[in-house]
């Protein structure tokens, strides 16, 4: 079983930043990570969770963006929020299913999320559909 730890990923602006998330706290079989900020309503956050049922294996991974702006009123300065970004990530696989099979299945979804599958990330980042 691995332990939760600090989990560091690039982001892709032309100088990529890395993000470091770590573990806040678990909650009902759901581990909540944190990439702490000076203003705590801009944190971005994730959760992963893995739970076996009904002979499959379901692991969420859910990725949470917040956007906030200073807003200053009458003289005072306050940070608000502008929108949010989710991701939201399902596996589920047999239990029967090989480590093989479940390192490639990820293998492949990673690598169709990647800047270089061109069409793919004009949909995924780009707002566009396929015709």
């Amino acid at each position: 079983m691995p332990q939760a730890v600090s989990v560091s990923a690039s982001d892709r602006e032309s100088t990529p930043v890395v993000h470091t998330f770590a573990p806040e706290k678990m909650q009902d079989g759901v581990w909540t990570f944190r990439e702490f900020t000076s203003v705590p309503l801009s944190d971005n956050l994730f959760t992963v969770s893995s739970r076996r049922s009904s002979g499959k294996i379901r692991t969420q991974l859910r990725l949470k963006n917040p956007v906030v702006q200073t807003e200053t009123l009458n003289g005072i300065s306050a940070p608000k929020l502008v929108r949010t970004g989710y991701i939201n990530i399902e596996i589920v696989v047999d239990e029967t299913s090989s480590l093989q099979e479940r390192k490639n299945l990820v293998g492949v979804a990673y690598n169709l999320m990647g800047a270089t599958q061109t069409n793919m990330d004009l949909v995924l980042t780009g707002g566009q559909q396929f015709y």
